[in-house]
């Protein structure tokens, strides 16, 4: 059982959680921060993460393996990407002055 952090001074942080008897207290990173500053929100969908990165897009990132998640692509988007969501196969980006941007994703 794995959770995935944005954070946006440090970048993308993926814990283990397996073994939490509860959520207090501080769970060790198995891995991160990847992709550098910037990551504003992160969503998951099957065995890809996506991470709004402000100006810089979204990245995509394989997370088959939590403990060793690789860069798969970065989207550039018209304005900065601050929130995400996944419905079915579509990521919706909101950016700036109120832009919602839809990308079908191909399984």
């Amino acid at each position: 059982n794995y959770v995935l952090a944005a954070d946006e001074t440090a970048g993308l942080f993926v814990f283990d959680v397996s073994g939490a008897a509860s959520w207090t207290g501080a769970v060790a990173s198995v891995t991160g921060p990847l992709g550098g500053a910037g990551a504003l929100d992160v969503v998951v969908r099957g065995r890809y993460a996506y991470v709004a990165k402000g100006a810089a897009g979204v990245q995509m990132w394989d997370i088959s393996d939590p403990r060793a998640p690789t860069p798969v692509f970065s989207l550039p988007t018209p304005s900065a990407a601050l929130r995400l969501a996944v419905h079915r196969e579509y990521l919706y980006v909101t950016g700036q002055a109120g832009a919602v941007y839809t990308i079908k994703l191909v399984p």
